[in-house]
């Protein structure tokens, strides 16, 4: 038998945004954990586009967890890297600019914003004709952003 109890509003947005941070964050860990494992097998440049892919779709999962279990925002869509790095609140930036030791805010942002599109353009890139992907950077976003939400997850900030 299921027993009704009454909460809040507020409170029923925390737990409702706090689950699905959850399972957002757990499915970014499946894009996170294949990244991984195709980087490992990238040997040839076929491989290329499916990391590339696969890394920057961890990173705007884990974004939208993080923006979720952080109840900044009810509703979370699109791709963009950017758009969702600047709804992070400032102490979520500091935690992620910590991480990357070796590079300035302002390299960070820089890197952020050539990346901002990066998913629909591996998505499309048959209609592009360049664009610049800093792989590397991507790779390690993703990494820091997966510390971030796991730390957040688990009540560290």
């Amino acid at each position: 038998m299921i027993v009704p109890c009454k909460v809040s509003k507020k409170d029923k947005k925390n737990k409702i945004n706090s689950d699905f941070a959850k399972a957002i964050f757990e499915e970014a860990q499946y894009y996170y954990e294949a990244t991984e494992l195709l980087e490992e097998e990238r040997e040839e440049d076929k491989l290329f586009p499916p990391v590339i892919m696969n890394a920057t779709f961890a990173c705007e999962l884990f974004s939208k967890a993080i923006l979720y279990r952080k109840s900044e925002k009810e509703i979370i869509k699109g791709h963009s890297l950017k758009k969702l790095y600047d709804c992070f609140s400032d102490d979520v930036k500091i935690q992620i600019f910590q991480l990357f030791y070796s590079m300035s805010e302002e390299e960070l942002t820089k890197f952020i914003d050539d990346i901002d599109e990066l998913f629909e353009f591996w998505r499309y890139r048959y209609e592009y004709c360049s664009y610049s992907t800093h792989y590397s950077f991507v790779l390690e976003y993703m990494k820091v952003l997966n510390e971030v939400t796991k730390n957040l997850m688990n009540g560290k900030y």
